[in-house]
């Protein structure tokens, strides 16, 4: 694991994201319905089988249209620049706009191994997740076990899905039972001796996102499939609706504002990881079944 002078990991912040939010509690405390469990996500697109990567499906036939492939209006450095402009005198120069750092090829290599479906299905598939909606706001929250979620909830999302009706995960509740899991993952190069970081992993079926909000600052890295960024600086908020989807935006709004503003728009795959200054306004969008770690700082 990469050490940059810094304290070793006390809170994980969890984050499923698929058409859904959740934050992992034993199963022993909830009280789930079995027989009630919602079924696959009623406003998902067509599951065209285009692949898979270690169980984790690629981009459905009827989204790859909405991969913009290498293009990338984000400034993109070697993980060697980022140190030499950003890590000076044992202090972190926090950059004043996003960033994507390309990562060394195999740095997340043990990571990578306990991500795959079926590894995480045998770790965490009788855990007991609550859902949240994947609007801007994410008020309502539902509890599934997490095996139910990932075989039944995460087909390919439609235009027609409404984001207070589809749910991701994420929580903010003390998660030892993971500590294992994030031991593995290799984080950010970042001086973490004036705050402690959290960790926020997910998972996001295809076309699932959320649409634009705002938080701290961020690392967003991608362990499998590939997300697309949409991003402005704080003072320049985007035309959206906080209940339509990230698939809707993209499909309507996006296509009549290629003119207007400074709107950034990158596709991170594996082996890349995104700087997001505090406070930017961003929107995400996954294509194929997407497996990704944040680190809040």
């Amino acid at each position: 694991m990469t050490e940059v002078g810094a304290p070793r990991y006390t809170a994980l912040l969890l984050f499923l994201l698929v058409s859904t939010t959740a934050s992992f509690e034993p199963t022993a405390d909830c009280a789930v319905d079995l027989d009630g469990l919602p079924p696959a996500n009623p406003h998902t697109g067509s599951a065209a089988d285009t692949g898979s990567v270690n169980g984790w499906r690629l981009t459905s036939a009827e989204h790859q249209h909405l991969d913009a492939g290498t293009l990338c209006n984000i400034e993109r450095i070697s993980l060697t620049e980022w140190r030499d402009r950003y890590m000076v005198g044992g202090e972190t120069i926090e950059p004043a706009a996003p960033v994507v750092i390309l990562m060394p090829q195999g740095r997340q290599a043990a990571f990578h191994k306990i991500c795959a479906r079926d590894e995480l299905l045998r770790r965490f598939g009788g855990k007991i997740v609550t859902l949240s909606s994947a609007n801007s706001h994410s008020y309502d929250k539902i509890k599934v076990p997490f095996d139910h979620y990932v075989n039944t909830m995460i087909d390919p999302v439609g235009t027609n899905a409404v984001a207070k009706e589809t749910y991701y995960l994420f929580g903010d509740n003390d998660y030892d039972d993971w500590s294992n899991f994030t031991e593995h993952y290799e984080r950010p190069d970042w001086i973490y001796s004036m705050r402690e970081p959290f960790f926020s992993f997910g998972l996001g079926g295809c076309a699932s996102g959320v649409p634009f909000h705002t938080h701290g600052a961020v690392f967003a890295e991608v362990i499998y499939g590939r997300k697309r960024w949409f991003a402005t600086s704080p003072n320049d908020r985007p035309t959206f609706s906080p209940d339509n989807t990230s698939l809707l935006w993209v499909t309507e709004v996006l296509p009549t504002l290629r003119d207007a503003g400074e709107m950034l728009d990158c596709t991170l795959g594996p082996g890349m990881v995104l700087y997001l200054p505090t406070q930017w306004w961003h929107a995400t969008l996954n294509l194929g079944d997407t497996v990704f770690m944040s680190t809040f700082i």
